[in-house]
């Protein structure tokens, strides 16, 4: 008889980042996106043990990684990526959105390693820069048997 081992994954915590602060709309506090939150403290947020719901129930694509820790690493903290990355239902479909936080984030190996692997996982992977402009990009179609 063979014995299979599982693997375990530890849960991860935010740490010191506070990306979705920023980046996210929150609706109940007329907080728009990409404006850094008026509750974001020097350790986090001010308002923790009421904040809204949105901000309790969100949970960035790096925070969830489970099957794809290979690519979230540590390195791909939204703090140290430069980007935050969240899984939403877009006009797609299930999407992967990848939010610039730092400039030329989104022109980095990391964040364009993450983005070719992932647009196989998911409907689209949508990435917005700083400035506001989307870029779309979607699954390679599988090719039929003799095409």
């Amino acid at each position: 008889m063979s014995r299979r081992s599982l693997h375990v994954v530890q849960p991860r915590s935010c740490g010191d980042c506070s990306a979705c602060c920023t980046a996210m709309r929150i609706d109940a506090i007329s907080k728009p996106r990409d404006v850094p939150c008026a509750h974001l403290a020097a350790r986090g947020c001010g308002i923790y043990a009421t904040r809204p719901d949105e901000c309790r129930t969100f949970r960035c694509a790096w925070l969830m990684a489970t099957e794809t820790r290979d690519v979230w690493t540590g390195a791909s903290r939204p703090d140290r990526l430069g980007a935050v990355a969240w899984y939403e239902e877009t006009r797609f479909g299930p999407s992967l959105v990848v939010q610039e936080m730092r400039e030329g984030a989104l022109e980095t190996a990391a964040v364009r390693s993450i983005v070719r692997e992932l647009v196989q996982r998911v409907s689209a992977v949508v990435t917005r820069d700083m400035r506001g402009r989307e870029l779309v990009s979607l699954p390679r179609a599988e090719k039929r048997n003799g095409e």
